[in-house]
């Protein structure tokens, strides 16, 4: 007998879930053309006189024809609006789809013939749908087996592995807190007191980081003026984005309208050149929290992520392309150098390694290699420090001001759940996605190599890798222990601070030398455990076996 329960409860539906999108059909984008070229641009920009108020002028009438041509519209999140895997062809979605109603039939009727042809169906489509990933993802692999980046990519799709997210409800100050206005605030807090907090756990030393840096750089760096059509070369090499930052314009939008704006772009880059200044709307900050590990309630538990104004690429590029032809003109970089530098890489990294290596053993030497890793060493980079390295190296004058435009009076703000945060001042650090912050870092960080003439070096940005080699390896741990403590003078004038988890050494030696069990003392503030992280204890001896 059927039972049933009869409750005065009322059930409320779930709501419809939508979203806001902009359509770039080509209806729209034909439209936005349109208006660009009817727009008098010099008009626009012949009332302004600094370049802040002439790039305010322009991406005001910029964004306005973009929100008219391209204006948001509510859709609604249904199933075939998930998009499908990369390899599932409109074939075998028919085929999908068949699948279900021969299960539907058998679910309605479920006869012997029913079930039959949904099994036989079913089980041979699988094979198909099996077959067809692995060969699509077979030539993806074969396509990209010359880029890493592409291939690390893709991997990760096939992994499944996506970004988690983020909690609902956090802890605060021992309490749960749900209002995101409160959230996405203490958020921007917390990431933008990252670099400064840092920074004043450093102590003070008596030493300045002038006397670390070495080389007569009489020449000097100029920001020369450019044109449409280099304007329009730059922005074309980027590439094509569909996220935004504050200005919410996203860079194919960008690319889309070059040609109609790179004239007038042009002369407010050529102002900003010459007067040594960077347009503020363009040093604003959107930042989105990517959750890390651990507790999803606690804010250290994620990090950030930052997009810049899309414009704000033009310019930065422009500069950077300049800057690099002087750098790589005066060998100014380190040739021991190998981040974010064009003809260097991973490899080459690596080979200069296993080379030095291969040498001491064929030579019966030990080598002592120490692996340094630099606590969120692009946030805590000291302006003041930064700007007088710059003008060591050459860049002087207007273009050390435009450098210093560039790095001061910059803000963020937190975007959580659709709440935005208010603005914060950015203290120290180069800006994160930005093309001129690796660029900066490595001027920063370039005299490293003139800390220590014992020690060689090979650097990959905030990656330090250290090696010495020496035939006694007792002599080896007390001349590594000598030239660490030199170093850790170097950082603390650079306002610079080990990453402790991540930083290790390692002894490597011949098979014949390898028999033996060493004890190891290794100290940098601390002591180092080999193969594992420093650890804190004022005194710590280790067994280790050569490798």
């Amino acid at each position: 007998m059927p039972i049933f329960i009869q409750a005065n409860q009322l059930i409320v539906s779930k709501p419809k879930k939508f979203v806001f999108k902009r359509l770039y059909t080509e209806e729209n984008k034909l439209k936005f053309i349109s208006s660009l070229e009817a727009t008098d641009w010099q008009m626009e920009l012949s009332k302004s006189l600094v370049v802040d108020d002439m790039y305010s002028a322009f991406i005001n009438k910029f964004t306005k024809i973009y929100e008219n041509c391209f204006p948001l519209k509510r859709i609604n999140i249904t199933r075939n609006s998930i998009p499908r895997k990369p390899w599932l062809t409109p074939g075998l979605a028919k085929s999908c789809h068949k699948k279900e109603k021969l299960y539907k039939s058998f679910i309605k009727n479920p006869t012997p013939s029913n079930q039959l042809k949904y099994v036989k169906y079913r089980n041979k489509l699988n094979t198909v749908l099996r077959k067809a990933e692995q060969s699509f993802y077979k030539e993806k692999f074969e396509s990209l087996k010359s880029n890493i980046r592409q291939t690390w990519k893709t991997i990760k799709l096939v992994l499944k592995t996506k970004n988690s997210p983020l909690a609902d409800t956090f802890i605060i100050n021992d309490k749960c807190v749900t209002d995101k206005t409160v959230i996405s605030k203490k958020f921007n807090e917390y990431f933008v007191n990252i670099g400064p907090s840092l920074a004043n756990k450093i102590n003070t030393s008596e030493d300045v980081y002038q006397s670390y840096m070495k080389g007569n750089f009489i020449n000097s760096f100029g920001l020369v003026e450019t044109d449409a059509s280099e304007i329009v070369s730059v922005v074309k090499s980027l590439k094509t984005k569909t996220s935004a930052g504050h200005d919410n314009i996203p860079v194919d939008i960008m690319k889309l309208a070059i040609n109609h704006t790179a004239s007038i772009l042009s002369k407010i880059v050529n102002k900003s050149f010459t007067e040594g200044k960077v347009p503020n709307l363009l040093k604003i900050a959107k930042v989105s929290p990517v959750f890390k590990s651990g507790d999803k309630s606690i804010i250290s538990n994620y990090r950030p992520i930052s997009i810049l104004p899309s414009f704000s690429k033009i310019f930065e590029k422009l500069v950077y392309n300049r800057l690099m032809n002087y750098l790589n003109k005066y060998f100014v970089l380190s040739k021991n150098q190998y981040g974010f530098r064009s003809n260097y890489s991973t490899s080459l990294a690596i080979l200069e390694m296993v080379d030095k290596i291969s040498e001491a053993i064929d030579n019966k030497y030990y080598s002592l290699g120490i692996f340094i890793d630099l606590s969120k060493a692009f946030d805590t980079l000291n302006h003041d420090i930064m700007l007088g390295k710059l003008e060591y190296y050459g860049i002087r004058g207007q273009a050390l001001s435009w450098f210093k435009s560039y790095l001061h009076n910059r803000s963020q703000y937190v975007t959580y759940n659709g709440c935005e945060s208010p603005h914060l001042p950015i203290s120290c650090g180069v800006p994160q996605g930005s093309i001129l912050g690796p660029i900066l870092f490595l001027i920063y960080i370039n005299d490293i190599v003139n800390v220590s003439k014992l020690l060689h070096s090979i650097l990959f940005a905030d990656d330090t890798n250290l090696f010495a080699f020496h035939r006694d390896l007792n002599s080896l741990v007390d001349l590594i222990n000598k030239e660490l403590k030199v170093l850790s003078l170097w950082f603390k004038v650079n306002k610079l601070s080990l990453n402790v988890d991540k930083t290790v050494f390692m002894v490597l030696t011949s098979n014949q030398k390898s028999t033996t069990l060493i004890l190891l003392k290794i100290s940098y503030y601390l002591t180092v455990n080999p193969f594992s992280k420093f650890t804190p204890q004022n005194s710590l001896e280790s067994m280790s076996q050569n490798t």
